[in-house]
């Protein structure tokens, strides 16, 4: 019945229905009948179809390109010679698809597309160029740029395609992007520069290379602050703690970002590495002059962060470096309280979480601290953060719920 249908009255393949705005070359492509769609097209004329209307929901071309058809796609160009939509029902155009799926480039002619084909941004503000770093595509990368394609523009993060690559960990598409960069690629939407991006991922060779190269010495005279903090005030000094990258860290106080730089939490470098629990990382930020007093919003000190965390390692720093403190300069008795102070809190938290093995350490460096006085329940955070953005929830042990009830 198909065949007859088709041989005699083709044209009832492009009634469109009312209700889904479609097709049936459409709908067989929008449901991802492909054989089904292949069956038909394979028994329609060459010449005189409509196969793209003004009032279609869906282009056919784009529908095909959207289900990764690749060889589909190559079919209705060149039977039919359907070309690009400057944007179909997700606002992008064939480059969009052809990086979205990784298709070789050299099987489509891009001089039909105009410079702003090459740089239109869909509905996520992704260019095709934003697309082909998030696929680590450097063929695709280098094709785009040398036929002129905007590597500046900024999808709805506010991210460029060197954040984007930076982003995903992508080292050679980083290096490629800001060697043809001739400014300032800026910060996205959440206040991160490049250099945030690298040093959640890259080592501190790429580091050096950002900031020794001579590009980066013109970018800097244009404006560009290695000094930079994100949205939540973190520098990269920071991130390279937080993300434990020694070599980074090294750079990083290298080139003079400061130890004692506070987050929106009230977070230091210090405070970060406690958490992370890399001795030599908390030895070395104490050796560059990184406060062992400072607080965070939560009235925390780089010593509590460590109990918290369990950190022993962390924490026989902290004490050796508290031990040395008391001992230098001309006012041992205000630094012998201030170590008093620091231990006893750190004691004190430790009793109320439960940390054994802390509070035993503490204990042998002199802390002292009344079990009897803790009146909190115990909670632990549903989550990595130590800004307690995670919910709390209650903290399931007997011994702890014994404690409670006495208390």
């Amino acid at each position: 019945m198909e065949e007859r249908i088709l041989r005699e009255d083709h044209y009832q393949v492009f009634l469109v229905d009312q209700e889904s705005r479609m097709n049936a070359l459409a709908h067989y492509a929008y449901f991802g009948r492909k054989e089904k769609l292949a069956w038909i097209i394979d028994r329609l004329p060459t010449y005189g179809l409509l196969l793209r209307g003004a009032s279609d929901r869906y282009d056919l071309l784009h529908l095909c390109a959207s289900q990764d058809w690749e060889d589909m796609v190559h079919l209705l160009q060149r039977k039919y010679k359907l070309k690009s939509l400057k944007f179909d029902h997700q606002g992008r155009n064939m480059l969009h698809w052809i990086m979205e799926h990784g298709w070789d480039l050299d099987r489509f002619d891009l001089s039909c597309y105009s410079i702003s084909d090459l740089s239109s941004q869909d509905r996520d503000g992704l260019t095709p160029m934003h697309i082909a770093a998030s696929n680590r595509n450097i063929h695709a990368l280098e094709v785009l740029v040398i036929s002129g394609a905007d590597p500046y523009l900024k999808d709805k993060r506010g991210m460029s395609p060197a954040h984007l690559a930076a982003q995903v960990g992508w080292r050679k598409g980083v290096e490629y992007l800001t060697d043809t960069s001739h400014r300032e690629l800026g910060r996205t939407r959440d206040g991160a520069t490049l250099l945030h991006l690298v040093a959640i991922w890259f080592e501190g060779s790429l580091v050096s290379k950002l900031l020794c190269s001579r590009q980066a010495r013109l970018l800097l005279k244009r404006g560009a602050d290695f000094k930079a903090i994100d949205g939540f005030g973190q520098t990269c000094l920071h991130l390279s703690v937080r993300y434990k990258h020694d070599g980074l860290l090294k750079k990083f106080i290298k080139i003079g970002l400061a130890a004692n730089a506070y987050d929106k939490f009230g977070m230091s470098p210090l405070h970060r590495a406690c958490s992370t629990g890399v001795s030599e990382h908390v030895q070395m930020l104490l050796e560059k002059g990184a406060s062992y007093k400072a607080r965070n919003t939560h009235q925390r000190s780089p010593l509590d962060i460590a109990v918290h965390r369990e950190n022993v390692k962390a924490i026989e720093v902290l004490i050796s470096w508290l031990d040395h403190a008391a001992k230098r300069g001309n006012k041992k008795s205000r630094r012998s309280r201030t170590r008093q102070e620091l231990l006893d809190q750190a004691l004190l938290l430790a009793y109320q979480f439960g940390c054994e093995k802390a509070s035993a350490r503490l204990r042998s460096a002199g802390a002292k601290a009344d079990k009897s006085t803790i009146s909190v329940r115990q909670v632990y955070m549903d989550g990595p953060s130590p800004e307690s953005r995670w919910p709390l929830k209650p903290y399931k042990s007997q011994a702890r719920s014994a404690i409670n009830k006495e208390l």
